[in-house]
């Protein structure tokens, strides 16, 4: 009899969160060619790309609900950024917004939905601002 621990990430979350994250960045990348083009549309690109990455990030908590998911999460878009070339304070930026919708969406034991929105609207607040 085997006990299983429900708790942990198993390797099939950690495949679905590397999934999930890689289409987070293509989504929001895919917009920003759009918005990043012209002056009066730059300041409101992460903004705006919060609302498309929303669907992302809901359905992969929805799939994931374990602890570290989110921050593995933003790990990787954190690293896929800075590939890309962002700057560093951009993925510093990630990262600490990760962190802190980690610690929100923990309060609700990551099913609460009002928890994880209240999460992911801190990450998109803390990306926003180490954007600019």
């Amino acid at each position: 009899m085997q006990v299983k621990d429900k708790g942990s990430l198993k390797s099939r979350d950690l495949i679905t969160t590397a999934i999930f994250s890689v289409l987070f960045v293509v989504i929001f990348f895919a917009g920003a060619m759009t918005l990043g083009m012209t002056p009066v549309t730059y300041p409101f690109l992460v903004s705006a790309m919060m609302i498309p990455g929303g669907i992302v990030w809901v359905y992969m908590r929805a799939k994931v609900p374990k602890p570290w998911g989110i921050l593995i999460q933003c790990v990787l878009i954190s690293l896929l950024f800075f590939m890309v070339g962002t700057g560093w304070w951009i993925a510093l930026s990630i990262l600490l917004g990760g962190l802190a919708a980690e610690l929100i969406s923990r309060l609700g034991g990551y099913r609460s939905f009002g928890l994880n929105t209240a999460g992911y609207m801190a990450f998109g607040a803390i990306t926003n601002l180490g954007c600019f």
